[in-house]
C-alpha cells in the first residue's frame, strides 16, 4: 500500500524539557522528540483510542517521525553516520571536519549534495541553520510538596525555540480519515505538551502549518527518520543507538518501564525493515514502545 505523506509544522509556545539520550536526571535535554515518546503521548490522550492506533500502524496505515527542527522554510533531518561525502580525491582541511562534528542536523534540501559532493560552503550553512533552532538554558523552579514539607528550589536545562524555528512531524497515512485522527491527536497534544515537567507549562505547542514533504523519490537508498527497532534480525552498518526508558503511573504508585535500546534516526539503509511494538515493559500494566521505522527515500 502507497502512504500519502505530510508535515505538520509546530510552533512552541513554551520552552521544551526532553531527557537527552536517556540521560536521567533535568540537567541534560534535547532539541527534538522521538517517535515513540509521541506515540506513547498520543495512547495517554485517550486510552480508548490504543486499539485504533496499533492497528493502524500495525497494517501500515499510519507511520509518524521523530519531532525534528525547522528553521523557517528549512526541514532539517539528523546527520546519520558517514552521510557527509566529499568528491573522491578532494583535500579535506582538518578543520572541515572539525566542523562536522558539530553539525547534529543537514537541512533537508542540500542533504543529497552533501552525501556525495559536499563542500565547505555548506558544511558552514548546515551550521549557521542549527544556530538558528534555539537556545539550551537552565531554568530554576519551586518543587511544592503535597504532604506539607518545605519547598525545595530545582534546577533543569531547558530548550527554547526561536521565533522563527520549531519542530515538525512527518505522518504517512492511508486515507484522510487517518490523517485526521492522527491530526487531532496532535493538536490536543499540543495543547497538553510533551516531553518533561509538563507540570511546569512546558512542552506546549502549536499546529501552524501543514505541508507537501519536499523529498519524494522513487529510488536510492532509505534515511530512518524515526526511532525504530527491527522486528527480524537484520544486517545495518552505521547506526546509532538511543536508550529508551521511562516511568508509568498505577493506581498512584509510580514505576520504571523497562529498558530498551533502539536505532536512531540517521541510518542509511537499501532495504527498509519492519518495526515492533512493544508491550512487556511492565509487571503490573500493559505499557506500549511503538518502534516503528519511518523512512525517506534519496539518491545517495
Amino acid at each position: 500500500m502507497s502512504l500519502k505523506r505530510k508535515v505538520l509544522k509546530l510552533k512552541f509556545t513554551t520552552a521544551l524539557h526532553y531527557g537527552n539520550n536517556g540521560k536521567p536526571g533535568l540537567l541534560s535535554t534535547d532539541s527534538m522528540i522521538l517517535s515513540d515518546t509521541i506515540y506513547s503521548a498520543i495512547c495517554d490522550i485517550e486510552p480508548k483510542d490504543i486499539d485504533k492506533l496499533i492497528n493502524l500502524v500495525e497494517n501500515k496505515k499510519l507511520l509518524i517521525s521523530d519531532m525534528l527542527p525547522y528553521v523557517g522554510d528549512k526541514l532539517l533531518i539528523p546527520k546519520g553516520i558517514g552521510m557527509i561525502k566529499f568528491e573522491e580525491g578532494k583535500e579535506i582541511d582538518r578543520t572541515v571536519y572539525k566542523k562536522i562534528k558539530k553539525l547534529d542536523y543537514l537541512p533537508v534540501d542540500k542533504v543529497e549534495k552533501m552525501a556525495s559532493k559536499c563542500s565547505e560552503e555548506l558544511i558552514e550553512e548546515a551550521l549557521t541553520l542549527q544556530e538558528k533552532i534555539g537556545v539550551f538554558s537552565i531554568k530554576t523552579s519551586n518543587r511544592i510538596s503535597r504532604n506539607e514539607e518545605d519547598t525545595l528550589p530545582f534546577i533543569m536545562e531547558i530548550f527554547t525555540f526561536y521565533k522563527n524555528a520549531g519542530l515538525y512531524l512527518l505522518i504517512d497515512y492511508d486515507n484522510e480519515e487517518t490523517f485526521n485522527f492522527i491530526k487531532e491527536k496532535i493538536i490536543s497534544l499540543g495543547l497538553l505538551g510533551v516531553g518533561g515537567k509538563r507540570s511546569s507549562g512546558l512542552g506546549k505547542f502549536e499546529v501552524v502549518e501543514i505541508t507537501d514533504f519536499p523529498l519524494n523519490k522513487d529510488k536510492g537508498r532509505y534515511l530512518l527518520l524515526s526511532t525504530a527497532l527491527p522486528s527480524e534480525e537484520v544486517e545495518l552498518a552505521n547506526f546509532s543507538v538511543v536508550k529508551r526508558s521511562g516511568f508509568y503511573e498505577q493506581e498512584n504508585e509510580v514505576y520504571k518501564k523497562r529498558d530498551i535500546f533502539a536505532i536512531k534516526s540517521g541510518l542509511v539503509v537499501d532495504v527498509p525493515f519492519t518495526g515492533v511494538i512493544l508491550n512487556d515493559l511492565a509487571k503490573n500494566h500493559t505499557v506500549y514502545r511503538f518502534l516503528m521505522p519511518l523512512f525517506v527515500r534519496l539518491e545517495i
